[in-house]
């Protein structure tokens, strides 16, 4: 067991992937959360093994240290195995940390630079950000932009997004204002949704009614996910209201997913029960496979849908 979670935890850390991912299907046994679908290797007793196991090491280990304190020929060298042990790491981690924030902070661009003055409540800056979105977007594409060379705003507004979503009241009123400039509108929808699933409901409000907030519904939707997959109920409502809408099929299964397999929230089974009775597209499939698992985990919601799509 030890063994195994060693290695499960290099192909963690080291963020591998198999085919059909079949590593991060391993995992479920490491981190004991399922996958998108809801399936997982992992149970409760599997858990209570688990937790014996680790209990078992700990006890093992300072077992260990005590015998080297009272056995060993040098008690000094065990305290300084033990110090070694636990500042070495602590070292590493700060000095890293500190070095990596020293290097965002000099790698600042213009972008970020006006993202973090709107947070301060200088909406002015988001005039020249928008400005300066529009003039990125003429210039031709070049071999640092990676393939998106409007990078630096969707970090500036996953910035914004961030702050907001901590309660900063002026980056949310930067991202409302932002919805208002040609350039920066769907960066602000992702913003807004970023700050909507850290709980802020100010944000999630324009979400919930693009077409009075002046925002395309394309946006919108699929900005809607975070807050429900976090078990905002306006969320889920929201995202269910366009369940029968066949062009935001995907979205919808997409972001109700997690509510309706780990909370079994009946608004989200009711809402891909609907997509699910479609025609045999891949959104109905998923919306099915969806509410199979989840009758699988002994929703009863989900099995009643499923057996109302399978009466005649």
């Amino acid at each position: 067991m030890l063994l195994f979670f060693a290695i499960s935890g290099i192909w963690q850390t080291l963020g591998l992937h198999w085919k059909a991912n079949s590593l991060t299907w391993l995992s479920t046994l490491h981190n004991a959360r399922g996958l998108k679908d809801g399936s997982d290797l992992s149970s409760p007793v599997f858990r209570m093994v688990v937790i014996a196991m680790a209990v078992s090491f700990v006890i093992s280990t300072l077992l260990g240290v005590m015998m080297a304190l009272k056995h060993g020929r040098s008690r000094w060298t065990t305290y300084r195995c033990l110090a070694f042990g636990v500042l070495f790491p602590l070292a590493v981690i700060i000095i890293f940390h500190r070095s990596q924030r020293t290097l965002r902070r000099a790698e600042v661009g213009p972008a970020m630079k006006l993202a973090q003055a709107a947070a301060n409540g200088e909406f002015d800056a988001l005039t020249q950000m928008n400005a300066l979105c529009q003039a990125t977007s003429a210039l031709p594409a070049a071999a640092s932009d990676q393939g998106d060379k409007l990078r630096d705003f969707r970090q500036a507004f996953d910035y914004l997004g961030s702050r907001a979503g901590e309660g900063n009241d002026r980056a949310v009123e930067s991202l409302l204002r932002a919805l208002q400039l040609d350039y920066l509108q769907g960066f602000a929808v992702e913003g807004l949704g970023k700050a909507a699933g850290m709980g802020n409901q100010k944000a999630l409000e324009p979400l919930l009614h693009p077409v009075e907030a002046h925002i395309l519904p394309s946006g919108a939707v699929p900005a809607l996910k975070a807050a429900a997959e976090n078990g905002n109920q306006k969320a889920i409502e929201g995202l269910a209201a366009w369940a029968a809408d066949p062009a935001f099929g995907y979205e919808v299964v997409d972001g109700l997913q997690k509510p309706a397999l780990l909370a079994g929230n009946v608004t989200a089974i009711d809402a891909l029960g609907l997509i699910a009775k479609g025609h045999h597209d891949s959104e109905s499939e998923l919306a099915r496979h969806t509410l199979e698992t989840a009758s699988s985990n002994h929703i009863a919601r989900a099995t009643e849908v499923l057996h109302q799509l399978t009466a005649p």
